[in-house]
């Protein structure tokens, strides 16, 4: 008997067989209460039972224990569940009470079988179910059920940290999308081995027949001991497949696909004259935190298809703890310099950069370093989270399509800024000249900037973001780009940053810069960045339909979802005007509405409903958005208040001309926003600190700047 000690010679996940007398099938949540209505789980439901069928069966032949585990409150009002199922919205609103959970009649279920009821996601977190399992005997686990993306994974984590050799059905676990069950398959190879229904039935049917020549070491584990089969090359008997000897486990399975991935990606790359991949987060205020990799050192630097997930770290307080004036740190966020977040490259979003061709660019997850787990300061996981609620809750996707608003000024050569420069390092006003003065749809500025325009919708097209019209605006030298309606929010607000990345550099390619800044002129209308929203049913056809209206208008859920938005809306402003400098551009007059309320096609409402070339509801544009917002937390926060108004099935008021008035200034709607406690929930605990401290801070900075001061500052940051 020797003790688990750290090595090379020690053994791996797929070393170990089923043993049946010490193996468990844990079939997690398949219960009437918690189907969904997504068309992906609906169409695959049926296969995913036969799987945990099939093994069941199995394991009860072999004399394995099967056990159902189950969402059911020990109370008759569900007043034990978990603060997380509490918070989780309308699905958990009705969590069965004691004895009232409803298995699917589909299931084979036998009196023998133990039946374990939880109230947490893990169901290793809210019941007995480790003791129970130690009792039995059992140290390998079989993890089947619903969903693969949450209690799956929770499941399987808690199982292999408490000692447990876990395995995943890969085709008996069902999520909510295919997407979602690939991505947690992904996640949870780390702590298990994943094999198909089929694979693990031999397995239970096979035991009996394992080799009788396997070593009698046992590995220390939790005070347990796991029996340890010894690698192939050491067992009698080897398999032979067409005269190639098999010498290890590894060898009966193709290699990872990850390995050819990479080495396919960077060669395509380096085809493609790429020198560098630059890797962007986007930090609590909006702003691009990024790091470039040589090519060859991101992908080739080790034999390892994870090691791009290892190379860029962040300071965590460059993400939730800078403000927007200074690389200064905000003691009010409670951050500090000794903490880092790795950057989890999400390779969906890699673009060739047109305005620096050797450059390939790609927006990260950030990552808690310890645990691997998304970081609550993650802007990008928030939106997506969101977006998931949406789904698993309410089977619905968003539809999103964002305007982008911003003002073209001379650039001017750099022995003329010298000489504007003040003493403060600002300019004087007169120095900063926009490139025009012309009006609401001129076609001044598309004749003038017409080789500017073109450029910069070929680079944007390059990149994969379409854009559905452009025109000239109210202020002088203004432009608004239109992004095509999209059904993916977090690739629309990726896209966002893309596009005024690109506008930025291809303004100076051009002799000017792109002012995205609110309010510029005191007397000209502002830069918005206005946001068009609807929802699909998931699993209707076609899928693109519009589920935000109906032949007679805006459908039931698109009204609660307009009064949800509504009902938070002085406490949204905080997220989606943040900026001393936004509040300048609000007020009657300025096309953007002063107070709560909503009509159709009126421009001088926050909340507007927007009307089709036929006279049907379209969508509802919020105007009272720009873009010195971070776009991922303020699309999560808006499409969060909307859901929130879906789950409480809150009625519409009516429209009208006038409504309460919003917040007037910042200070005052970052207070509407502390008082706002579904808003600050969904934010949650620490990006809510470090939110809060931050605008707190930028408030009190700004409020000596004068407008001038305010425009001078952004010309030079362009």
């Amino acid at each position: 008997m020797s003790s688990f000690v750290r090595g090379k010679n020690n053994p791996k996940r797929n070393d170990f067989s089923l043993v049946p007398s010490s193996t468990a099938i844990i079939i997690i949540d398949v219960q009437e209460e918690f189907s969904l209505k997504s068309r992906h789980y609906i169409e695959t439901l049926p296969s995913v039972i036969d799987n945990i069928n099939s093994i069941s069966n199995a394991a009860r032949s072999s004399k394995a224990e099967v056990v159902f585990t189950y969402i059911e409150a020990l109370t008759s009002d569900g007043r034990d569940i978990s603060i997380d199922y509490k918070l989780s919205g309308e699905a958990f609103s009705s969590i069965p009470g004691p004895g009232k959970a409803k298995l699917l009649p589909a299931l084979t279920r036998t009196p023998t079988d133990i039946y374990i009821p939880k109230t947490s996601c893990s169901v290793f977190v809210s019941t007995n179910i480790d003791y129970v399992l130690r009792n039995l005997g059992i140290e390998q686990v079989v993890i089947t059920g619903q969903l693969t993306d949450q209690c799956c994974e929770s499941a399987v984590r808690d199982a292999a940290d408490l000692g447990y050799l876990v395995t995943v059905a890969e085709d008996a676990c069902i999520a909510s999308t295919a997407e979602a069950h690939k991505k947690a398959l992904y996640s949870m190879k780390g702590f298990s081995r994943l094999l198909s229904a089929t694979h693990i039935v031999n397995e239970f049917k096979n035991a009996k027949k394992t080799p009788s020549k396997i070593k009698d070491d046992k590995i220390r584990c939790y005070g347990k001991h796991l029996n340890y089969q010894e690698p192939e090359s050491l067992v009698e008997n080897h398999c032979d497949l067409h005269g190639v000897t098999l010498s290890s486990e590894q060898d009966r399975f193709p290699p990872p696909i990850e390995n050819g991935v990479i080495l396919s990606l960077y060669r395509a790359l380096s085809c493609a004259g790429i020198k560098s991949i630059r890797l962007m987060a986007i930090d609590v205020n909006g702003s691009i935190r990024a790091k470039s990799v040589p090519l060859k050192r991101l992908l080739l630097e080790k034999d390892n298809p994870t090691f791009v997930n290892e190379v860029v770290t962040i300071a965590e307080v460059s993400i939730g703890g800078l403000p927007t004036y200074a690389d200064a740190i905000v003691s009010a966020t409670g951050l500090s310099a000794a903490k880092v977040l790795p950057l989890s490259i999400d390779l969906t979003t890699m673009k060739i950069l047109p305005y620096s061709p050797t450059t390939a660019c790609a927006f990260g997850y950030l990552c808690e370093q310890k645990s691997g787990r998304l970081s609550s300061l993650c802007s990008r996981s928030f939106l997506r989270r969101i977006m998931n609620d949406a789904k698993s809750q309410h089977g619905i996707n968003f539809n999103v399509g964002v305007e982008l608003e911003f003002c073209l000024y001379k650039r001017g050569s750099k022995e003329e800024m010298i000489s504007n420069l003040q003493k403060d390092n600002t300019l004087r006003a007169s120095s900063v000249i926009p490139v025009d003065y012309s009006l609401f749809a001129s076609s001044i500025t598309l004749n003038e900037q017409g080789d500017f325009l073109d450029d910069v919708i070929d680079q944007l097209e390059n990149q994969g973001i379409e854009i559905e019209q452009f025109h000239s605006e109210s202020a002088s030298g203004q432009l608004e780009l239109v992004l095509t309606y999209t059904q993916n929010a977090l690739q629309l607000a990726d896209h966002v940053v893309f596009a005024k990345e690109t506008i930025n550099a291809c303004a100076k390619k051009y002799g000017m810069r792109a002012l995205f800044l609110p309010k510029i002129q005191k007397s000209e209308a502002g830069n918005g960045q206005h946001v068009h929203l609807s929802f699909s049913d998931i699993d209707q056809k076609p899928a693109s339909k519009n589920s935000f209206s109906t032949e007679n208008g805006i459908s039931a859920r698109g009204r609660s979802f307009m009064e949800g938005i509504l009902h938070h809306l002085p406490a949204l402003v905080a997220i989606t005007t943040p900026s001393r400098n936004s509040f300048l551009r609000i007020g009657p007059g300025c096309w953007t509405g002063s107070s709560v309320r909503w009509a159709v096609e009126d421009k001088e409402s926050p909340v507007r409903v927007c009307l089709s070339k036929s006279g049907a509801v379209s969508n509802v544009e919020l105007k009272l958005f720009d873009a010195s917002a971070n776009i991922h937390i303020g699309l999560a926060a808006v499409l969060a208040a909307g859901l929130d108004g879906i789950n409480r099935n809150l009625h519409l008021r009516p429209p009208s001309e006038s409504g309460n008035d919003l917040p007037r200034t910042l200070k005052e709607s970052l207070e509407f926003l502390k008082r706002d406690d579904f808003l600050m929930a969904e934010l949650g605990p620490e990006l809510s600190k470090s939110y809060l401290g931050l605008k707190e801070a930028e408030e009190k900075h700004d409020s000596s700047m004068a407008l001038s001061d305010q425009t001078s500052t952004a010309w030079l940051q362009a």
